[in-house]
């Protein structure tokens, strides 16, 4: 669904332009052959989303964690507003999850795709 950004003028909404048209897009990911961070067992992967905002990498969600599982499916979708004409810069970040971890760099670190939601 597209829609444009507008202003309300006494219930009367104001188209601004194509520059300002959104869409929501939704994300799944998947990955493959991933390294094995455990010991005993399998890494236990989840993705976190990032955008970058003014030079900085800001979270948009994470997908659940998938146990003993190097090539992982997951279900959780990314649900992302694509601005049209806009460069919006995504980075894919792969953690091995650490049950007893608080921070997010406290997980071990399986790798990171970073790309434009113009090229998804």
């Amino acid at each position: 669904m597209a829609y444009t950004l507008g202003s309300t003028t006494e219930g009367q909404t104001r188209s601004v332009g194509p520059q300002h048209c959104v869409t929501r897009v939704e994300l799944s990911v998947t990955a493959s052959s991933l390294l094995d961070r455990d010991v005993a067992s399998k890494s236990d992967p989840f993705c976190v989303l990032f955008h970058e905002v003014d030079g900085n990498w800001m979270e948009l969600g994470r997908t659940e964690t998938a146990v003993n599982n190097l090539n992982p499916v997951f279900g959780v979708k990314f649900q992302v507003d694509y601005h049209f004409e806009e460069i919006q810069k995504l980075r894919f970040a792969l953690f091995d999850e650490d049950k007893c971890a608080t921070q997010l760099y406290e997980h071990d670190f399986l790798g990171e795709f970073i790309c434009t939601l113009g090229v998804v």
